[in-house]
């Protein structure tokens, strides 16, 4: 994990017979604590059979409200 990042993931990740599933909780996560280049980022994230697919996930960017959407490929 790169040093500058920071903040809160709490929840629940298995993996049986290399398939994951969870629900993880992030909160107050960003990159770079002093610059704040991202900053505040929360939202829950479902994976099932390691599928995921959130949108509008709230975070700054370098102060400026944003929103970020992952999925993971098939």
């Amino acid at each position: 994990m790169p040093v500058k990042l920071f903040g809160n993931v709490k929840g629940d990740l298995s993996c049986t017979r290399g398939l994951y599933n969870g629900t993880l909780a992030l909160s107050g996560c960003g990159y770079d604590q002093d610059l704040k280049i991202i900053d505040g980022l929360k939202g829950t994230i479902a994976i099932k059979n390691n599928m995921f697919n959130k949108t509008g996930i709230p975070f700054s960017f370098v102060g400026n409200p944003c929103s970020l959407s992952i999925a993971s490929t098939d």
